[in-house]
């Protein structure tokens, strides 16, 4: 397996200099409008554009609310680039306008110490449908609120919740509960802003009472699992689920990303990622013939990351270096 020349987009000199004191401590990309999203240490974002592997700092946004309140991540909504989420220390996202400089709305007390997000439009780059939302899962709840403009408003809301993945549509929700000692694969389908309904809901028999499965994500027509405590990675084909087509042992504490591989129609990849331990290891599945291959590769990893998967074209990971200022860039 090999990667493309890693390319190292630079910020412009004159912008490179206003970041050297500041302390990055979160990064978030928009691949349909090119811009990066910098989230410092005391509560100032930048948007920068990247454009022929230069970075040029557009609007720098500081004290914008109270100086008592910490933010710790921010993302562009759903990819708008005139909407940041800030998820701040006191459990409130914050929405704030890029255009009019203003928090237009507040998701009280949603968040937690330990919780995940994700938004229905991170994977589909051609949504025709225009519905969007963002799912919060926190001991073990899940819940899901749109994110329309105006009347947002939670739509849905389930308990024992392990784990939770959109679909490349953004119209569809799978999430996996334990509930007796047993898993169980829902999916959800978004109607509207305001309804959704479900459309599948099985027992997975193939596992026992002792796996518990806390990774999904549903990747063109596969279905990946991961138990982190076994450190076992399951693959199945999409519905309807019976039993694996892959059961591979990995290790702990990995973060997994899917992707495209060389021949689209007859395989797929997984890029497994240990922060602590500064490995990354490839795993392609084939289906023509049926078989599976691990390949370890050489990245230089910081805890500052984003990665898009893609099934049309290569995955994009890129890597910020907060001593110097830079971004890494890999296609995979």
């Amino acid at each position: 397996m090999t990667t493309n020349k890693e390319i190292i987009p630079r910020l412009i000199y004159q912008d490179n200099s206003k970041l050297l004191n500041e302390n990055i401590i979160f990064i978030d990309f928009s691949l349909k409008s090119n811009l990066l999203l910098l989230l410092s240490s005391n509560n100032t974002f930048y948007i920068c554009e990247m454009n022929n592997n230069a970075i040029t700092i557009k609007n720098k946004f500081e004290k914008i609310i109270d100086k008592n309140i910490k933010i710790n991540k921010c993302y562009f909504c759903n990819e708008n680039p005139n909407l940041i989420l800030l998820l701040c220390d006191n459990f409130n996202i914050l929405e704030w306008n890029v255009e009019r400089e203003y928090i237009s709305h507040i998701y009280y007390d949603v968040l937690g110490d330990n919780y995940e997000i994700k938004m229905n439009c991170q994977k589909n780059l051609n949504n025709e449908n225009n519905i969007q939302n963002l799912c919060i899962l926190k001991d073990e709840e899940i819940n899901v609120w749109n994110t329309m403009l105006y009347n947002k408003k939670r739509v849905f809301d389930v308990k024992d919740v392990k784990c939770f993945s959109y679909d490349f549509t953004g119209l569809l929700l799978y999430f996996v509960e334990k509930t007796s000692q047993k898993n169980y694969l829902k999916v959800i389908k978004f109607i509207d802003e305001y309804e959704c309904k479900e459309l599948y809901n099985k027992s997975l028999t193939c596992f026992g009472p002792k796996i518990n499965i806390d990774y999904l994500n549903s990747f063109d027509v596969n279905i990946i699992m991961a138990d982190s405590n076994s450190g076992k990675i399951y693959i199945f084909k999409n519905l309807p689920i019976n039993k694996p087509e892959y059961e591979i042992y990995i290790n702990k504490s990995e973060l997994f990303f899917p992707l495209v591989g060389k021949n689209p129609l007859f395989e797929f990849q997984v890029l497994c990622l240990d922060i602590k331990e500064n490995e990354q290891r490839l795993i392609t599945f084939k289906y023509n013939p049926k078989e599976y291959n691990i390949d370890k590769i050489n990245l230089s990893l910081s805890n500052l990351y984003y990665f898009k998967e893609s099934i049309n074209e290569k995955g994009l990971l890129l890597v910020f270096d907060n001593i110097k200022k830079e971004l890494k860039q890999y296609d995979i």
